[in-house]
């Protein structure tokens, strides 16, 4: 595999303002892949040549003492170049995405942390996360079939308050009970992993 990058990161406002930038493209020659047998197993395959463009940012802005923002985003275009048969089916057509690689993730969030008084302090804390939709190729009964996941929004919330040696937060995951498929379905497995449901909890922990 051979990545060509160019990148810059750095900070502004004596440090109030982080980003990191890149840009690449990636060939990788030789690709292997898995797809799976009529008996459900996964096979690994040659898939000959994937290739794509690339970006990735990240950007981290503190508003204020104790209050800090965050956003980052990939995207890439990671694609076959080269058609691979199995039999007299195309399995994996020249520009298709690879397999269960998301063409695009986002995530943003931010965190907010205050002195209760001498010894106890309060935080806040939110994340959302973001990831298109996955893909998987595949054979059935002699004709190419491609199976796709969900496209996934998952959002975490929490606060606390923390000590020299304990933590006590409240939290609640998978905020807004997305259900969506974590990976594609097969024939074989229809059962798609999914996202448990919104949890509602306490949490204490000790550090001795």
């Amino acid at each position: 595999m051979t990545t060509f990058e160019v990148g810059n990161k750095g900070s502004l406002a004596g440090g109030l303002i982080r980003y990191d930038t890149a840009i690449y493209y990636t060939i990788w020659d030789g690709a292997q892949q898995q797809r799976l047998t009529s008996l459900g197993s996964a096979a690994v395959i040659n898939a000959g040549k994937i290739a794509g463009l690339g970006i990735d940012a990240s950007l981290s802005v503190q508003l204020a003492d104790g209050f800090r923002l965050h956003a980052s985003v990939g995207w890439n275009d990671l694609k076959f170049r080269d058609t691979i048969n199995q039999g007299t089916v195309a399995l994996f057509p020249a520009g298709d995405r690879m397999n269960l690689s998301p063409a695009l993730t986002f995530g943003t969030g931010g965190e907010y942390r205050t002195a209760l008084n001498d010894s106890l302090t309060g935080f806040i804390t939110g994340d959302a996360r973001y990831s298109s939709k996955l893909i998987s190729h595949n054979v059935v009964s002699g004709a190419a079939v491609v199976n796709e996941s969900s496209k996934i929004w998952n959002a975490t919330l929490r606060a606390g308050v923390e000590a020299n040696h304990w933590t006590l937060t409240a939290f609640v995951e998978n905020l807004t009970d997305e259900h969506g498929a974590l990976e594609p379905g097969t024939l074989s497995n229809p059962e798609q992993a999914r996202l448990r449901p919104r949890t509602v909890g306490l949490q204490f922990s000790f550090n001795y």
